[in-house]
Order: structure tokens, then C-alpha cells, then sequence
């Protein structure tokens, strides 16, 4: 079998780990610190859909995130803080809801999210 030669298991191995894992919500979840560097989308949603954070990330953890559907998509830092364009305090999730509109965050430590791509307007929660 030719992916049993070390040279072809060294090169599947590079090119599986370049593929971003994408996560397309139609509900609410809970992100694991082990989904880092994935993309989370509201694809398929036909309401709200809350993305939380995930307790006990590693600093410089990332996650983005993608609007493709005209519905509310909520990134809630649970007790944490993301520092966006828009502001931000503890315990306040920001919200996008058009077709395009993205973001990622990265986890900085000490409960700090960072936005570290943009696109689109993200709104604080009121």
C-alpha cells in the first residue's frame, strides 16, 4: 500500500493538519479548548445560535467564526472578556446577524479574549 511508505505518511500527515475543522451550528454549544483553530458557522440555523467560549482555554487558543445565514450568530465569552472594536466587559456575548460577517479570537490568558480579525459590524450585548 504506497501510503505505507514513510515518505507518503509524512506527507499526509502535514497536508491533514493544514485543514481547518469547520463546525456548522444550527444550536447552541459549548466550545472545547481542543476545537481551537476551528471555524464555527450558523449554517443551516433558522434562529439565534450562542457559541460559548470555551472554560480552561490555553493561551493563544483561536477560534473563527462565519455568518452564513441571515441569523443571529452570539460568541458569549461566559465569564470572560473579548476585547473588540465595539468594547466589551465580562459576561456580555457579541453579535452579528449578516450573510459575510466574521471574526477571530484569540485567547490571550488571564480571562482575555482578543479579536484579531474582523468583518462586518459585531455588536456588544445591551
Amino acid at each position: 500500500m504506497p501510503l505505507q511508505r514513510p515518505e507518503y505518511q509524512a506527507l499526509w500527515k502535514e497536508q491533514t493538519q493544514k485543514r481547518q475543522r469547520v463546525f456548522n451550528q444550527t444550536g447552541n454549544k459549548t466550545l472545547k479548548p481542543s476545537q481551537t483553530g476551528s471555524l464555527i458557522t450558523n449554517l443551516g440555523a433558522a434562529g439565534t445560535v450562542t457559541i460559548t467560549l470555551p472554560p480552561g482555554a490555553r493561551i493563544g487558543d483561536t477560534f473563527d467564526f462565519a455568518v452564513l445565514v441571515a441569523q443571529e450568530l452570539r460568541i458569549d465569552p461566559n465569564t470572560q472578556t473579548i476585547n473588540a472594536s465595539a468594547g466589551q466587559t465580562a459576561d456580555k456575548y457579541i453579535t452579528a446577524n449578516a450573510i459575510g460577517e466574521s471574526i477571530t479570537v484569540t485567547y490571550l490568558g488571564s480571562d482575555e479574549w482578543a479579536v484579531t480579525g474582523e468583518v462586518g459590524t459585531w455588536t456588544v450585548e445591551a
